[in-house]
């Protein structure tokens, strides 16, 4: 009987060690973790540094803003999870260089596990992050890339906020078409691939809308010297220019102009026309120069105005082109709600079957190779202030045609 009760003793005690180890085991050996998803992460990279620098820092403020309005909402409500989640935004720097994108894309997918990532301020930069971004299916959405660049990429989960050059080749014969100006067009282009491919644009587009091209003449960036070009203008008699280039290439040419009596009747530019640094270093010579641009606080659209506000109200200045990209935000939580899902896949398809998607940039509209076609915009300066004067049905003022010869001019 004692040896029964012993043996019932000791089987306990091997039970409840026995117990106690699994228990040990179960609390110590590591094991899949359930993961709650608590925030939303959007990776970036932008120009800190390198020769885009000043605009990269610009849609860096941008993005925040963008983020920032999101989460004051409370985020975005995601379905699979039955709630609203936070925006998380992680920005690094590309430093101007293809290269550095597609090693900062390599960075935020595998050490900050981004969800979702909103490309940068270059067609080169985001072509060499998208390729990064097809090699582990993270949908990539982004805005300043040709359509043509963007869809030569062929990814299936990648987005794209932008237009084409002869788009916004198209609006400067259609401005002079519509003030019934004589139907020519000088160009003056950089001597590099934008240049010749935004001259090539401008020469099919004059055969259509029969302008003829006085004078095709291309320089270095960064010469500072137009006087042979400006002497060809003379010589051609030609009233309407284009020309191409940097801020600084912009200024020193209309400078140019003026000491050596070139009254052009219209002057359009894209590229350097736009910047408050343009008026800052041409000054009132600046006047009826007409810029390429696509945001404006005139624009008819939901948060536009308090958008151009904002800018202006931080940096001290506006910008007609940066803040596009507070779209790029607006599309993916729209999207993300409607799909109900973070699942890139079923986000993509969301927006390129549904929408409009409306955004401070008006509603955009996807293609099937996930591109939103937006208009360009052309803006006059006068005193320091860029007017929109195109689109014609959102324009807040008329072009001022033909610009008064120098003589005339306070």
């Amino acid at each position: 009987m004692r040896r029964s009760v012993l043996v019932g003793v000791i089987a306990i005690v091997v039970v409840v060690v026995a117990a106690a180890l699994v228990a040990y085991y179960y609390s110590t050996a590591p094991r899949p973790v359930t993961q709650v998803k608590e925030t939303i992460e959007v990776g970036s990279f932008q120009s800190f540094t390198g020769v885009d620098a000043a605009n990269g820092i610009e849609i860096v403020w941008v993005l925040q803003k963008a983020v920032e309005d999101i989460n004051k909402e409370g985020g975005v409500y995601v379905a699979e999870y039955g709630r609203k989640l936070p925006l998380r935004l992680t920005i690094l720097d590309d430093a101007s260089s293809p290269s550095v994108a597609a090693e900062c894309v390599e960075k935020l997918i595998n050490y900050y596990h981004v969800d979702f990532i909103i490309g940068g301020h270059d067609t080169k930069i985001n072509t060499a992050a998208m390729q990064q971004a097809k090699k582990y299916n993270v949908l990539f959405i982004t805005s300043f890339t040709w359509g043509f660049d963007f869809k030569s990429v062929g990814y299936k989960l990648g987005l794209c906020i932008f237009t084409n050059p002869d788009v916004i080749m198209r609006m400067w014969y259609e401005i002079l078409t519509h003030v019934k100006a004589p139907k020519t067009l000088a160009i003056i282009l950089e001597d590099n691939y934008d240049g010749r491919a935004v001259g090539n644009a401008l020469k099919e587009l004059a055969k259509e809308y029969g302008f003829t091209i006085p004078v095709e003449d291309y320089y270095q960036p960064g010469i500072s010297e137009f006087a042979p070009i400006i002497t060809k203008l003379k010589a051609s008699k030609a009233e309407h220019v284009f020309f191409h280039g940097f801020t600084s290439d912009l200024a020193a040419f209309v400078r140019q102009t003026k000491e050596m009596g070139y009254d052009w009747k219209f002057l359009c530019t894209i590229k350097g026309g736009w910047p408050i640094e343009f008026y800052k270093a041409a000054g009132k010579d600046s006047n009826y120069v007409v810029a390429d641009g696509f945001f404006h606080g005139a624009f008819p659209y939901p948060g536009a105005k308090e958008l151009w506000d904002a800018f202006i109200a931080s940096w001290g200045k506006f910008s007609v082109g940066s803040p596009m990209y507070y779209a790029a935000p607006q599309v993916l939580v729209q999207a993300i709600e409607k799909a109900g899902t973070l699942n890139a896949e079923k986000i993509v398809e969301t927006v390129k079957k549904q929408g409009p998607w409306q955004t401070v940039m008006g509603p955009l509209q996807f293609d099937e190779d996930g591109f939103a076609a937006i208009r360009p915009i052309a803006l006059q300066w006068y005193n320091g202030e860029l007017h929109l004067i195109y689109p014609f049905d959102i324009a807040a003022k008329e072009l001022v045609y033909p610009a008064p010869p120098w003589s005339q001019r306070g």
